[in-house]
């Protein structure tokens, strides 16, 4: 099957707690991503894929950034994984 695929997507770092000092004790990644099939230049389906992932502040800021970017790889390949799914499924 031959597909033209018009893709968008948004990406999101929420804070979900704060402990008595104001700092952030958990967070929460999202991705968002908004896909317009279209087959033989005819509108064949639209769907949006959704992945979320909470988790808690590590004091160390390296640390933390290294292990934020891992939760953003993996977020992106469970939504192309469903893409692919998806995909795979349309007639």
């Amino acid at each position: 099957k031959d597909f033209i695929l018009k893709i968008s997507n948004t990406s999101e770092k929420i804070t979900l707690a704060k402990n008595t000092a104001g700092d952030a004790t958990s967070f929460k990644n999202s991705i968002s991503v908004n896909v317009e099939v279209l087959m033989n230049n005819k509108f064949k389906s639209n769907f949006i894929i959704s992945e979320s992932f909470n988790y808690d502040n590590i004091s160390n800021k390296f640390d933390l950034k290294r292990y934020e970017k891992e939760i953003a790889n993996n977020l992106a390949e469970n939504a192309s994984d469903k893409l692919i799914f998806k995909l795979s499924n349309i007639r």
